[in-house]
């Protein structure tokens, strides 16, 4: 459904986000984000398809655009989290909502695996009031 380009974003923000051998031990890679969120897009309206989608192309380009850096995916590790970082702490507010909406995108993606959800304590439970007096 996305396209390599949309993939790419993807892999590299929830890497950023999540990289292998932080607090938890999986990265954005390791724990299916990808899948997870090509998964939810296809659940979506087709307009919020569209902003989702306009939304990765704009991670894509907005560094040159306004931090004189290359374009998200040709960045190093590094280069990368300080380019959400930049994000996330913009003046500009359309930025910084930008940075929030993706994070909230790809931490949703990342907490739907099962390792990543136990290693946080979120393990489901779907009688949460069951044996209660």
């Amino acid at each position: 459904m996305l396209t390599s380009i949309e993939q790419r974003v993807v892999v590299a923000a929830s890497d950023a986000m999540f990289p292998r051998g932080g607090a938890i031990a999986q990265s954005g890679s390791d724990a299916g984000v990808l899948a997870y969120f090509e998964g939810m897009l296809g659940e979506m309206s087709p307009k919020n398809r569209a902003l989702v989608r306009l939304l990765l192309v704009f991670i894509q380009l907005a560094p040159p655009v306004f931090f004189l850096r290359a374009p998200f995916t040709w960045q190093g590790d590094e280069a990368r989290v300080a380019t959400l970082e930049s994000l996330a702490t913009s003046e500009i507010y359309f930025l910084r909502i930008t940075f929030q909406s993706l994070r909230t995108l790809i931490s949703i993606a990342y907490l739907a695996d099962a390792d990543v959800a136990a290693q946080v304590g979120a393990a489901p439970n779907l009688s949460p009031f069951e044996g209660r007096a």
